[in-house]
């Protein structure tokens, strides 16, 4: 089975933005982008208050394994 949306027109930046809106409705204290070597964005980082105190969370993005995916997926078109 193929990956369900694999290509995007979004930018990056809008995607990322709107995950920091969703975050910041959610009463997070603190969010930040993290960033590769390139400065290209790799994942978000955030902090919020939960029952047990404040907590850390990182959502990194692992590409790789999908884009291994997309590579053996014969319905994928090539560029």
């Amino acid at each position: 089975m193929g990956i369900l949306n694999y290509t995007t027109k979004i930018a990056v930046d809008k995607t990322t933005g709107e995950c920091v809106g969703l975050l910041s409705r959610r009463g997070v204290r603190s969010i930040s982008t993290l960033y590769d070597d390139t400065g290209k964005p790799e994942g978000l980082a955030f902090t919020m208050n939960t029952e047990y105190g404040p907590r850390h969370f990182e959502l990194p993005v692992r590409v790789q394994g999908t884009l291994d995916a997309m590579k053996r997926d014969t319905t994928v078109p090539r560029t």
